[in-house]
């Protein structure tokens, strides 16, 4: 199934604007995303929205928007901090019960207390991997069985590190980039009674990331197929993380055709579309997946 990112159209700060656009078009299937402005009653609206126009929903990332928005860190060794991103991610879940969504996503943490993300993180805030890596099990934990007493599928996305996040060759600012690490943390998850958090698997992030830290994004994605509950696809040149669109060699669609993910989501996230750009990168889509 194909759905479409709020994130997608180019005009991206009114969730209610962009889904009158998207019901021009036809589009039923649509995760709720990031990067959007807070808007009273916007649950009133989705609701009504989803009855008239028999729409599906995911969320994904710090849907609904907040009035005062921050940074989400569910590895912050400020325990404010961590707090209120767990407290966000209950409401999205929340928000994903209320809307019957057929996913929640959020992302991993972070080694830094980041007051902005998409462009370099501060390095002089940075901590020691085994404390975040700990804080961040104990709060996909409590996630987690949040989660599952709501009836809500959930599935966290593992982190992009762009070149100029990249320190002295390696990772040191991100959580759950490589495949040792995530093994690791589902092995951690599985001794905790924890067996109900799926991967998002973020194609365009895993393209830089394996890029940028030199492994192998192929064997990444053999080795957790099985966990994949979502994909989010866009294309990039492999440095940053810049959400192009999708060529018809892109490897991306390359990836999705070759190990099938039938009963995986599949969603589109690239920026700056019109509804026109939209319906082509959407056949480019079906077509990877051998639909017509």
């Amino acid at each position: 199934m194909i759905f479409i990112s709020t994130s997608c159209f180019h005009e991206k700060k009114s969730v209610i604007k962009i889904l009158k656009e998207y019901s021009k078009q036809g589009i039923k299937n649509i995760e709720l995303g990031a990067s959007h402005e807070y808007e009273e009653n916007i649950m009133e609206f989705l609701k009504e929205y989803k009855k008239k126009h028999d729409a599906e929903f995911t969320i994904h990332a710090y849907f609904p928007p907040e009035k005062n928005p921050f940074i989400i860190n569910l590895a912050s060794q400020k325990p404010d901090a961590v707090g209120k991103s767990i407290s966000k991610i209950k409401k999205m879940i929340d928000t994903a019960k209320e809307l019957d969504a057929k996913l929640c996503g959020f992302h991993a943490g972070f080694l830094v207390e980041s007051e902005e993300l998409g462009k370099p993180l501060d390095k002089s805030n940075r901590f020691e991997y085994e404390k975040g890596y700990k804080t961040f099990l104990e709060s996909a934990k409590e996630i987690c069985q949040y989660a599952k007493s709501k009836g809500v599928k959930i599935a966290f996305e593992p982190n992009v590190v762009s070149s100029y996040n990249v320190v002295g060759d390696k990772n040191e600012l991100a959580l759950m980039c490589k495949t040792g690490e995530i093994k690791r943390f589902y092995r951690d998850l599985e001794a905790l009674g924890i067996n109900n958090l799926g991967l998002l698997l973020d194609l365009g992030h895993l393209k830089v990331t394996a890029n940028n830290l030199k492994f192998d994004a192929e064997e990444f994605v053999g080795a957790f197929r099985s966990k994949v509950a979502e994909i989010h696809i866009h294309e990039n040149e492999g440095k940053i993380d810049e959400h192009k669109p999708l060529k018809k060699d892109s490897w991306g669609l390359r990836i999705i055709n070759k190990y099938g993910f039938k009963n995986v989501l599949i969603t589109l996230e690239v920026n700056n579309l019109n509804l026109d750009g939209i319906e082509s990168q959407s056949k480019l889509l079906l077509e990877a997946i051998g639909k017509e």
